[in-house]
């Protein structure tokens, strides 16, 4: 393994970054365009960073946006603006878009995707001065970051407000989350570790409220959802047998807003195989499967497991005192990867670490593109055998059998995805199930 992360940067990457692919395939459906196929004609719109490319909102079942847009988009100059980082301005294009719907009588689906609070920060002067007489440290510990804050916490009041005055309170939903944890230096997400870009829970937990009908006012749940569970819910909320596209990540989650009960069927999963600007974050992915959370940084060929009902802060490592949890839950990931053709780092050949060529970089015998794919890791070697089922990692490719799974005479074929049935009690133990 190499350990060494800051040094590594300092020669160059260990690896190549995964291809980057932020297109919306158009055969793929979105909920706006899901919406404007319902039985009921939607208007949608969205306002604010698109960042998918691709023309744009209105090539993906938009009625109304303001183009492909991407982060540069919602700078205004100077750091102190009337409208900062258009906070207002698209704020009451959604305003605007609601009296339309209402007086149109027409169901509608508005997203503001703000700029706020992206870097660099802005804020209005006023409210910039009211956080100017408060020291760093007693109300807040960024006075710029401290007052966009505000403008966009405003401009959510600016919303609710106006769904109050339309009358329409009853029969809307209002959904506020974040897309990412925030920056180092920008915000404290203690105790959370670290921050956007990276998988540990200070990048990936994020807030999330929603307000509508059948919701209690000031329920709570601790319960861990995810923003593509969305799309079927919203989807279950308008119909109770919605005819929903194939192969539609996320779950439904209505039985949680409304009764406080849900049964998560699938773990949660994240894949970030880039890295960051600065070469920080290495690529990463993990997996969160009820309370516990592995981690795989692809550069290091490390692994890490949380239980994060006892340590949300990730500091207690335990795939050394858990190796059955672990090992399963690193199947687990590894065969959703398998199963979404996701695309995987590399072992960059202009290292100074490396002197093998082709598809085997490190020159270990092995193919860096197999080890990455079915190992998640190329910290292996050929003659190791993680299974422990006497087939060594140069056999099992050769053999395209699964060197993550004890091979009985049957053989398993690496390309066969297996299914980790939990065990809810504390006897946990990996079982695999042949699913065809």
């Amino acid at each position: 393994k190499f350990t060494n992360t800051e040094n590594q940067i300092a020669v160059g990457k260990i690896l190549e970054d995964a291809e980057t692919n932020k297109k919306i395939d158009p055969n793929e459906t979105t909920i706006a365009e899901w919406l404007k196929n319902h039985t009921i004609n939607y208007q949608t719109a969205h306002f604010g960073k698109w960042h998918l490319s691709n023309g744009g909102p209105s090539n993906h079942g938009f009625d109304q946006s303001d183009g492909d847009t991407g982060n540069d988009d919602g700078s205004q100059g100077d750091t102190l603006q009337t409208d900062p980082k258009k906070i207002f301005d698209i704020t009451n294009k959604g305003i605007s878009f609601i009296q339309q719907s209402v007086t149109n009588g027409n169901p509608f689906y508005l997203q503001l995707s703000h700029y706020a609070v992206h870097g660099p920060s802005q804020a209005n002067p006023a409210t910039y001065n009211n956080y100017v007489q408060y020291p760093i440290g007693t109300k807040h510990d960024n006075t710029l970051f401290g007052a966009m804050t505000t403008n966009l916490d405003e401009s959510v009041g600016m919303i609710l407000n106006q769904i109050d005055s339309l009358g329409i309170e009853g029969e809307t939903y209002i959904i506020f989350t974040s897309d990412n944890g925030a920056s180092r230096g920008t915000s404290n997400n203690a105790p959370l570790k670290r921050g956007k870009t990276y998988l540990w829970e200070g990048g990936i937990r994020v807030p999330f409220f929603i307000k509508g009908p059948n919701i209690a006012a000031g329920s709570y749940n601790s319960e861990p959802i995810v923003g593509y569970d969305l799309f079927p819910t919203i989807a279950h909320i308008i119909d109770q047998n919605p005819i929903l596209p194939e192969n539609l990540d996320g779950q439904n989650i209505k039985s949680l807003l409304e009764q406080n009960t849900f049964n998560r069927e699938a773990p949660l999963y994240f894949h970030s195989p880039h890295y960051e600007v600065t070469g920080s974050k290495p690529p990463q992915s993990s997996i969160i499967d009820g309370n516990y959370k592995l981690v795989v940084r692809y550069e290091t060929s490390e692994f890490y497991l949380y239980d994060l009902s006892n340590d949300i802060g990730e500091n207690n490592d335990l795939t050394l005192s858990d190796p059955l949890r672990s090992r399963a839950m690193t199947i687990q990931l590894r065969d959703y990867l398998l199963e979404t053709e996701s695309l995987m780092p590399n072992l960059n050949s202009n290292h100074a670490s490396f002197t093998g060529t082709g598809d085997d970089v490190d020159n270990d015998g092995l193919s860096d593109s197999w080890e990455f794919k079915y190992l998640l890791s190329f910290g292996f070697g050929p003659n190791d055998d993680p299974d422990n089922d006497k087939l060594s990692n140069f056999v099992e490719m050769q053999s395209g059998t699964d060197p993550y799974v004890y091979n009985d005479e049957l053989k398993k074929p690496v390309n066969t995805f297996y299914k980790i049935l939990r065990a809810e009690h504390d006897n946990f133990g990996p079982r695999l199930e042949l699913k065809n």
